[in-house]
């Protein structure tokens, strides 16, 4: 029997396995998803028509590459260094998408990604933030 995930990042280092022969494709970018259940939320639309996105808990990136092929300006960051390698492997050559290995709960330095602000000057909108719990 095999040992219990020790840390959250060795639960999500299996997340979505490949069970085919050969190196595992990378996913279609076609539709948005929100979820792991197709066809569940709303598409990319609910965002409106951001510059840039920093996409939390990206895995793979398929949400991340999504955004990224409609020009905008994606940081994906994920605690699994196995998601992380699977997606810099998968989109190494998609321009505006970059991935970051770390923990977003603890600490991390976004340099290149404008989400220090948080509270806009008199008032004005930022942008959107929205937040999606996987339970």
């Amino acid at each position: 029997m095999p040992r219990a995930p020790q840390t959250p990042a060795e639960y999500w280092d299996p997340y979505k396995p490949h069970r085919g022969d050969g190196p595992q494709p990378r996913p279609d970018t076609g539709r948005f998803a929100w979820t792991q259940y197709p066809g569940h939320g709303p598409g990319a639309e609910l965002l409106g028509s951001p510059r840039r996105a920093l996409d939390l808990g990206s895995a793979e990136g398929k949400e991340a590459a999504h955004l990224a092929e409609r020009g905008v300006r994606v940081t994906g960051v994920d605690l699994s260094a196995v998601q992380v390698a699977r997606a810099r492997a998968w989109w190494h050559d998609m321009a505006n998408l970059d991935f970051v290995h770390s923990d977003h709960l603890k600490r991390a330095a976004f340099a290149r990604v404008d989400a220090r602000v948080l509270a806009a000057p008199s008032g004005e909108r930022l942008g959107t933030l929205l937040v999606v719990a996987h339970c």
